[in-house]
């Protein structure tokens, strides 16, 4: 897995977690390379840009 250059405030993101192995969530701000990321457990992590990998949503498709 190789880390996206396209991450921006906003972006899904997968992140690095010392419980959950990755965790989802969506980074709400980013300091020179430094990104934090609000999860979808409700906590804040904060990681190297080249430790966050872009997730890609899922989509519904109607048949």
């Amino acid at each position: 897995m190789t880390a996206s250059v396209n991450i921006v405030v906003g972006s899904h993101v997968w992140v690095e977690d010392p419980v959950d192995a990755w965790i989802d969530g969506e980074v709400s701000r980013i300091n020179g390379l430094e990104v934090h990321v609000h999860t979808t457990k409700g906590k804040t992590v904060v990681a190297n840009m080249s430790k966050v990998f872009q997730r890609i949503l899922d989509l519904h498709l109607e048949v």
